[in-house]
């Protein structure tokens, strides 16, 4: 687990956030439970993907640069 030590927690907020607004503004219809619950998954699987990613290159660059 010493690998995942120095990720930074703001940016899987920071892309849950921007993936649950963009995925929200393409829902056409209205918003029903299960709609929302597969918007706010769907948008909690995208930052954990993009945040880990962002963490990796970023763990990356911090180790070249050393």
């Amino acid at each position: 687990m010493s690998f995942f030590k120095g990720f930074k927690k703001v940016d899987y907020i920071v892309f849950f956030l921007l993936s649950f607004v963009l995925f929200t503004m393409n829902v056409f219809g209205p918003m029903t439970a299960g709609l929302i619950i597969s918007v706010i998954v769907t948008s909690l699987v995208t930052s954990l993907v993009l945040g880990t990613i962002t963490n990796i290159i970023r763990k990356l660059f911090r180790v070249a640069r050393q």
